[in-house]
This record gives structure tokens, sequence and C-alpha cells, in this order.
């Protein structure tokens, strides 16, 4: 029976994504391979519970709610230069991508907007799928992002984490 290392199992509303604001079972994965500075789940680079697929799908069944999302890692393990993990990105994972992906650049500062630009550029991402880009909260204004993203006329969903401005970094909601 295949199992995944799981975190925690919960439903709170999709702070993020197309998505947004649905009421929503997050299944938190153990063991992002990443390390950025700004992570808000910390707790799950280690430890976790193996549980069989079947008990997890049961599990998110039980909420009876239609949205459910896979978290707890980096899925393309990509990140901009102010993650302080840039030079672990996997480029080669862009190519998995599709119009149903949504891919979301953290923008802690200007050098990670410029950078984040270059790479819609030189990707065509936007081409491609869906582009966020989302202030890291502690370090980017979220109004000066906004007003890049205006000035620049960037093809790019601009996105605060609704889940941080409802609670903050606590766990599990």
């Amino acid at each position: 029976m295949t199992q995944l290392r799981i975190t925690e199992i919960f439903c709170s509303l999709q702070g993020e994504s197309r998505s947004v604001g649905y009421a929503t079972v997050f299944v938190r994965l153990t063991g992002c391979p990443l390390r950025c500075y700004y992570c808000d789940t910390k707790y799950a680079y280690s430890g976790g519970t193996l549980i069989d697929i079947d008990a997890i799908v049961e599990q998110v069944q039980g909420y009876a709610v239609p949205y459910v999302t896979v978290t707890g890692g980096e899925p393309l393990a990509l990140k901009t230069p102010g993650s302080g993990e840039a030079s672990k990105n996997h480029w080669n994972n862009l190519s998995l991508l599709t119009s149903n992906d949504q891919v979301k650049f953290v923008i802690c500062d200007r050098n990670d907007f410029d950078w984040s630009k270059r790479i819609l550029e030189k990707y065509q991402l936007t081409d491609t799928c869906e582009v966020l880009f989302s202030p890291s909260v502690d370090e980017m204004d979220a109004t000066q992002l906004a007003d890049w993203i205006v000035e620049e006329r960037l093809p790019v969903r601009f996105q605060l984490q609704l889940h941080k401005i409802l609670w903050g970094d606590k766990p599990g909601v």
C-alpha cells in the first residue's frame, strides 16, 4: 500500500491561487527540500506520520468540501533570490507546466521583482500557465509590489496570502 508522510490534514479557507476564499482541505506533506528563510511551515520540515493513501482520501472526504490542496513543499523546487535558496532551482521542471498550473513568485524586494520578470520573459511562463506575484509578508510592501506590476503592465495576478491576513502564521488554519 502506498503511503505519504503527512504533517497535518485540516480544513480552512484557501489563502492563495485561483481558488482563494473557498473552503479547502489541506493535506500538508512533510519534508520540503528547500529551506527558504521566510517559510511559514518550518514545523513540516521533518516528523510527520506515514499514512496510507486510502486513509488520506477517506479523511479528506470526511470534510465534505469540493477543494483539496496538497501542500508542504515546493513542487517545482524554484524560488526567487530573496528566499536564500535560488541556487537550488530546478529549471527543467518548468517544462512540465501546463495551462492547468499556476506558478507563484514570492517577492521580497525589487531585486526579486526584476529577477522574476526576467524569468517570465526567458521561459515565456505566461504563455504556458497562470503566474502569481505575492509579496513576502515581512519583507515586501504589498502596495509597492502592486504598483510595480501596474507600472510594468505585467500579465501576472497579484496575490495576497488571505490565510496570513486572517490567521497569521498559526498552523493548521
